[in-house]
């Protein structure tokens, strides 16, 4: 399906891998973490760089000297109005405000180019972003395109605590897309779920939901 609205009118979009995450339950930098013998920060950023004009890694201070952020093109997040993943896109356009973001989680290692593209065909650069539903029925807001218009709202919510990137989606117009197969966007966030997914990939398992 072709994109929504103009696509001359639309705001430039780049890949944006979310990092700067704490990774508490895993124990580990989820980014470091190796699927297919690379790192997930390494195979996210050339997912994205591959479809997008530009792609970056969101991290945090801690992060810009670490194996494999060193050597990648990172925003560092050092804005105390927000937390977590929002946090990531505050950060990106402090850098780049006109640029729409094409998000994705370092923690989502089965999503691929094609459910990508297939999102990027979705595209709607009138709403605040286009989202995949998640099995929850939820759109999905860390593999998603957020558009430029959605700062402000964002940086408002943050402003009185409301940092939840879902939140604002499930308030907000937003184009939401059924997803080719929702089991792609499962996370990892244990050990566990580590040791299931290295399986999966290698062609030993299939990927389960959150």
């Amino acid at each position: 399906m072709s994109n929504r609205g103009n696509d001359e009118a639309a705001p430039p979009l780049w890949g944006l891998v979310l990092a700067g995450g704490e990774s508490r339950r895993m124990g580990l930098d989820k980014g470091q973490l190796a699927y297919a013998g690379e790192p997930q920060a390494i195979r996210t950023w050339r997912m994205l760089d591959s479809i997008c004009a530009r792609a970056f890694v969101s991290v945090r201070p801690g992060q810009t000297d670490a194996e494999p952020y060193s050597q990648l093109p990172y925003i560092v997040d050092e804005d105390r109005t927000a937390r977590g993943p929002a946090a990531g896109l505050m950060a990106a356009w402090e850098r780049f405000e006109a640029a729409a973001w094409l998000v994705l989680a370092t923690d989502m290692p089965f999503v691929d180019t094609a459910i990508l593209r297939e999102l990027m065909g979705e595209r709607d650069p009138g709403a605040i972003a286009t989202a995949f539903r998640g099995r929850d029925g939820k759109p999905e807001p860390l593999c998603a395109i957020w558009e430029p218009s959605a700062h402000d709202a964002l940086l408002s919510r943050a402003l009185t605590g409301r940092r939840s990137l879902r939140g604002l989606l499930e308030e907000s117009r937003i184009r939401c897309v059924e997803p080719p197969d929702a089991s792609k966007l499962a996370s990892v966030n244990t050990p566990e779920d580590h040791d299931r997914v290295r399986a999966a990939l290698d062609g030993e398992n299939v990927p389960q939901g959150r």
